[in-house]
């Protein structure tokens, strides 16, 4: 109950707050408005994928390591109605790579790969790289992608705090990071500031389920308060940092959308 009332006060505190793009005076964040949050895709192959999983009753056991390691057992249906992303913020993930053409994108947190899946259709030059915790979502997140005609992804199964750090080693740089894996605090910020160690000031982090929680919440207040973030953006559900000292100020907008 507690952590509803904070996302019910969190929202209503966001429609009285948030701006829409004829009070933007901003031209980075006006184009961001009309790019990333103001057009409309055809997604069809992945829309159709969300629609075969939504009938799929097959049951999946995989260990929640965002939950203390528990063990779950949950059908592939009812996975895709709580945890996947839905195609409203799917498509602001596959804007927001198409605008910003990153050609190296980091996900922490695969699931069963539709978020993936956007991504990866947002820059079909790009390499999308995304590390899920589970064995057994990383499996069937591969055969999904598979399905969905999605071929620029590197998939890599193991604890984000082990994998994490390979990875950012091997891959040198990150253009576009979407944090999705763990919704407490602590790790929340610890990748954030492992990730910020490979990031440049054209780099995009995104955060999700910003408001989700106390916890998550406060997360996010101290990482758009950090110093080497300039400008950040919410939409509620979702928050974007850029780094870009050279063209952008520090400033924080909530964009109603």
């Amino acid at each position: 109950m507690k952590e509803f009332l904070h996302r019910v006060f969190s929202y209503t505190h966001y429609l009285v707050k948030a701006k829409t793009k004829y009070y933007l005076h901003s031209p980075f964040v006006y184009q961001f408005y009309l790019h990333v949050l103001g057009l409309k895709n055809t997604t069809e192959n992945i829309e159709h994928l969300r629609q075969q999983l939504l009938n799929n009753t097959t049951q999946i056991t995989f260990t929640d390591l965002g939950n203390n390691g528990t063990q779950r057992t949950r059908t592939v249906s009812t996975i895709v109605q709580h945890s996947s992303i839905t195609p409203k913020y799917g498509n602001v993930l596959l804007n927001a790579v198409r605008y910003f053409q990153p050609s190296t994108v980091l996900e922490l947190g695969t699931n069963l790969g539709i978020s993936t899946c956007y991504l990866a259709q947002g820059n079909k030059e790009s390499t999308v790289y995304t590390i899920e915790g589970s064995k057994a979502l990383s499996s069937v997140a591969q055969k999904n992608t598979a399905a969905a005609g999605i071929k620029n992804v590197q998939f890599i199964t193991g604890n984000f705090n082990e994998v994490l750090p390979e990875v950012l080693s091997s891959i040198k740089k990150v253009d576009f990071v979407f944090f999705d894996g763990n919704h407490k605090k602590a790790p929340t910020l610890q990748y954030f500031e492992q990730c910020l160690n490979f990031a440049h000031e054209n780099t995009v982090f995104v955060f999700d389920d910003i408001y989700w929680s106390q916890e998550m919440s406060s997360a996010w207040n101290e990482i758009k308060a950090h110093p080497k973030v300039t400008l950040s953006i919410h939409i509620y559900r979702m928050g974007f940092v850029f780094f870009n000292k050279q063209k952008l100020a520090k400033e924080h907008f909530s964009l109603l959308f």
